[in-house]
């Protein structure tokens, strides 16, 4: 599935699956999988309303690139035939935006990257972003 293809599934109202457990499920485990790269305390209950998920990284290295390597692994035990993910570097953290799913149904969640580290990385991103040349 290509991105166009992805586009089209999303215009479908059927195709996010109302209930989000399952994928909630997914999310948890691939976590647990890579607990050496991020911490996380969120209560179900909201998180599954709202697919907002809020994880501290406490992986290894001091750069963007480093935390992007991270939250891909922990992608990659949850993609489904097509993913998309968008990054933003904000104030004090970083978020990804991600959509996965087949042709049948689909999940869009957002991951918020937060924590003393990541805020220190986002910054430094932002100020060098900032720079004239």
């Amino acid at each position: 599935m290509d991105i166009g293809e992805l586009a089209r599934l999303l215009k479908r109202p059927s195709w996010l699956e109302g209930d989000q457990t399952g994928f909630h499920m997914d999310v948890d485990a691939a976590l647990w999988a890579e607990a050496a790269c991020f911490k996380w305390d969120f209560d179900p209950a909201d998180t599954v309303k709202s697919m907002v998920f809020e994880i501290e990284w406490i992986g290894e290295g001091s750069t963007a690139s480093d935390i992007n390597r991270d939250f891909y692994r922990v992608c990659g035990r949850f993609t489904e035939d097509a993913q998309f993910i968008g990054r933003i570097v904000e104030g004090d953290h970083i978020r990804y935006d991600v959509v996965v799913g087949s042709d049948t149904h689909g999940h869009i969640a957002t991951f918020k990257v937060i924590g003393e580290r990541a805020g220190g990385v986002a910054r430094r991103y932002a100020d060098n972003r900032n720079k004239t040349p």
